[in-house]
């Protein structure tokens, strides 16, 4: 009976673990999309925000399958980021500490879980195995040091990145989609 109640619990910590890493992988996804409305003023900084924010959406999809069982659509995935994207939004003007701290984590998390991919290469071919290997690496939910020397070159864009992201009517992928299917 011992046994049994610590195989549960391993089991519940487990997936519980992989819940809280696909909401923070999206969390990450999220603000990486805010973020890229910045394109209209510094186009280079909204592709860098597009990169960063397609790799989070990546490993999104990675936890959201394994904790799922089952192969995450882009439906599973835009649902849980869009969901994640009002979330991040609705802390903006109020907790912009909170949201620049978010954004040096996530930039740090996408850089640990990079070098991990980058150093793995040679895994690419056996997917299973890169698949563990980045479920078992650097996780969302640990707090990462911003890869940069100089914060401050992003911090004075992210109050530019919110309010054109607001000024476009707060759009998420759900919203875009909605948008082109009444079309």
């Amino acid at each position: 009976m011992r046994t049994l109640i610590i195989i549960f619990l391993l089991f519940f910590s487990f997936a519980s673990s992989v819940h809280a890493n696909s909401i923070e992988a999206a969390r990450c996804s999220a603000i990486f999309f805010i973020m890229t409305a910045v394109e209209r003023v510094e186009p280079n900084l909204g592709k860098y925000f597009t990169q960063q924010g397609g790799f989070s959406t990546m490993m999104t999809g990675l936890y959201l399958s394994e904790e799922t069982n089952k192969p995450a659509s882009r439906g599973d995935i835009n649902k849980l980021k869009s969901k994640e994207i009002t979330w991040i939004g609705n802390q903006y003007p109020n907790k912009k500490i909170f949201i620049q701290n978010k954004i040096k984590s996530c930039m740090g998390w996408n850089a640990a879980v990079a070098k991990l991919y980058q150093s793995n290469k040679h895994l690419l071919k056996k997917k299973d195995k890169m698949k563990s290997l980045l479920l078992s690496g650097p996780s969302p939910t640990k707090t990462y040091k911003y890869p940069f020397n100089d914060f401050g070159t992003i911090r004075r864009y992210i109050d530019i990145a919110f309010d054109k992201w607001i000024e476009n009517g707060k759009v998420t992928p759900n919203s875009i989609n909605e948008f082109l299917k009444k079309k």
